[in-house]
């Protein structure tokens, strides 16, 4: 349904390196914007924020506070589409990633979307712990959505619409992780 859906704002907080930076900017670079689509890469790294390179997507230095959900906000907050979209820095996106999103298009009343997450591959001499995580699935939407009255959608990918995210105030911002979880509880309370 390319030109249907609703205007998107991508958000995506980062921290790293330079050059992670770089590569993130020009993955993200390939995803198909419509009119009033925006990407946005916010960088949490703290200190001064590196030079930063002509391309596709630009970059928000936001490091007053080291986490997901204040470099969120951050983001959020520059942009005015209907719908905010918020993806991980590891994830990669298809270039068809927000049509995809909205196709079927939403209810009225939804203000929350899951999206789906297919884990890499581990090598099997990678650490046991990246093993585990990857048989289990833990990386997978149906990880955290499978619980029921406590499931929710994992920010790695996760659509929200503007009016409900403003009107639960967003991400509480001195939360290190489950942000998500956070937003989703409040949302639904809401």
């Amino acid at each position: 349904m390319p030109g249907q859906r609703p205007s998107v704002n991508v958000v995506v907080p980062f921290r790293g390196s330079a050059g992670a930076l770089e590569e993130l900017r020009e993955r993200l670079g390939a995803l198909r914007l419509h009119e009033g689509d925006s990407v946005l890469v916010v960088d949490n790294t703290p200190g001064d924020p590196p030079a930063q390179k002509a391309g596709p997507v630009p970059v928000l230095h936001a490091a007053g506070q080291a986490t997901p959900g204040y470099a969120r906000n951050r983001g959020a907050a520059l942009g005015h589409a209907d719908w905010l979209l918020f993806v991980d820095a590891d994830v990669l996106a298809p270039p068809d990633l927000l049509d995809r999103c909205f196709d079927p298009p939403p209810a009225e009343d939804t203000g929350l979307l899951a999206g789906g997450i297919e884990d890499q591959p581990v090598p099997p001499d990678a650490p046991a712990a990246a093993r585990y995580t990857h048989i289990r699935g833990f990386m997978s939407q149906d990880d955290t959505l499978r619980a029921g009255r406590w499931g929710f959608p994992k920010t790695a990918n996760a659509a929200i619409r503007r009016a409900a995210f403003e009107g639960v105030g967003g991400f509480r911002e001195h939360i290190r992780a489950a942000e998500d979880a956070d937003l989703s509880f409040r949302l639904r309370e809401a």
